[in-house]
């Protein structure tokens, strides 16, 4: 498990050699999927036409466009609300190291996805399915990968990696956080803006960031060699550049 470590007084991010396994494994796994699906075509066209009687009944499609429009801002919420409860709640201090690397792994996430899209320029379902999907409007932007999917678990994997679990109200985040990402990435699908090609390739491109992330992170805290009180003043910078993602995303 990646822990907070200090040496020499100063702040680091660990990922040990198993959790590099673990995330470059799980890259490679969901980008073959995802490319295999999109090349096969038929399993991932299917799913997209499945999903039209979700996507007429107005109630579904209302709660999963709630979570596809605001899915992320509720991930930034939830971090807001922790780091609130954490000036009461000393376990909970343990996520203060990882919060530059939520913001850094979003940033990094968010471009590199965004590049992604305009290389591959994968058309959306409704192009590709126009008149066999009940959806019709049709995006400008190319589809592979997701943003959704990739922002939403660049901003969720962090904290579902590296927090400590051993403490109840982690666990809850946790467990909230998982949650919200994966409604996110499910709502891209029943909305049929995305194909699952898509959105495996979003989270895989959120695994791929997550080391790079972590790098850039520790290069900040040994270049300002931070401390645990330098950590505790930064975390009020944190909370407040967390305020001005959850405004941006809940009005963009």
């Amino acid at each position: 498990m990646p822990e907070n470590n200090v040496k020499d007084d100063f702040t680091r991010i660990i990922l040990t050699r198993n959790m590099y396994l673990f995330i470059v494994i799980s890259f490679l796994i969901l980008w073959i999927l995802a490319v295999a699906l999109w090349t096969q075509g038929d399993i991932d066209q299917n799913i997209v036409i499945a999903h039209n009687s979700f996507y007429e009944q107005n109630t579904i499609s209302r709660i999963f466009q709630f979570f596809s429009k605001y899915g992320m801002a509720l991930i930034t919420a939830v971090y807001i609300l922790n780091l609130l409860l954490s000036y009461k709640i000393e376990e909970l201090r343990s996520s203060y190291p990882f919060y530059i690397l939520i913001l850094f792994s979003f940033g990094l996430g968010g471009i590199g996805g965004d590049l992604l899209k305009e290389i591959f320029n994968k058309a959306r379902p409704a192009v590709e399915l126009a008149g066999q999907i009940a959806r019709t409007h049709i995006s400008d932007s190319s589809t592979f990968p997701s943003g959704h999917a990739t922002k939403s678990m660049a901003l969720a994997l962090p904290y579902l990696l590296m927090i400590p679990g051993n403490y109840r109200l982690n666990r809850i985040f946790r467990l909230t956080i998982l949650a919200i990402a994966v409604l996110v990435c499910y709502s891209r699908i029943l909305l049929q803006a995305h194909f699952v090609s898509d959105v495996l390739a979003g989270i895989g491109t959120a695994f791929a960031f997550l080391p790079v992330a972590a790098f850039l992170a520790n290069k900040v805290y040994k270049v300002k060699k931070v401390n645990e009180k330098a950590l505790e003043r930064m975390v009020i910078i944190y909370g407040a550049l967390l305020v001005i993602l959850t405004i941006f995303l809940t009005v963009v």
